[in-house]
């Protein structure tokens, strides 16, 4: 009895389709599907790990700048700790349920470092799941929280990264916990500054 599946290791060939791989549209055509699909910024400035300069300026002078001047009125000491150059980590406690400790930091390296450099910070990886708020992450500078990553950014790249140890632990604390110390994650960032000799 034969059976009328089709079998999934080799789709049968419709008639008049060549199995010899598909020719790659020519330039002028991508140029003009490009036209018709223009981007929400059609002179972007992103890097690879998808930071764009025009969204994260545009939060740093709204949202973060009040909450830096007007909420927190944050004092800043010991900026002229932070390294100018070279790959260099910036480890952090977190204060709670939703931490605005790494905006802070950034926005203190920007606006008060005698040598102002971007700053990667780690998240962890459930921001994925929330449909919009996983792409926004990406592009105010914000990459997975995995050693690989970190290792890229400190000895590939000599970027300046933040990483919080306490990892999901620290995002769960009570309004009355915050910024007391939860128990360290695994501690993979230690390895991975230490293999990219930051």
């Amino acid at each position: 009895m034969a059976s009328d599946r089709t079998s999934l290791a080799r789709a049968p060939e419709a008639e008049g389709y060549e199995s010899a791989e598909r020719p790659l549209p020519a330039r002028r055509d991508i140029e003009r599907m490009r036209e018709l699909l223009p981007a929400l910024e059609p002179d972007r400035e992103i890097d690879d790990w998808g930071r764009s300069e025009r969204i994260e300026g545009l939060f740093d002078q709204t949202l973060i700048e009040f909450f830096y001047r007007y909420w927190f009125r944050v004092e800043v000491e010991g900026i002229e700790n932070v390294p100018a150059e070279g790959g260099a980590l910036i480890v952090s406690n977190h204060s709670g349920a939703l931490p605005p400790d790494a905006p802070m930091i950034g926005k203190a390296i920007r606006d008060e470092h005698p040598r102002p450099r971007p700053l990667n910070i780690t998240v962890e990886h459930f921001f994925k799941g929330y449909p919009g708020f996983s792409m926004l992450v990406s592009k105010i500078g914000c990459v997975p929280a995995h050693p690989a990553n970190v290792h890229r950014l400190l000895y590939d790249e000599r970027q300046l990264v933040l990483v919080f140890p306490e990892g999901r632990k620290g995002t769960e604390k009570l309004y009355k916990e915050r910024y007391r110390l939860r128990r360290f994650g695994r501690g993979g960032f230690v390895e991975a500054a230490m293999r990219g000799e930051a």
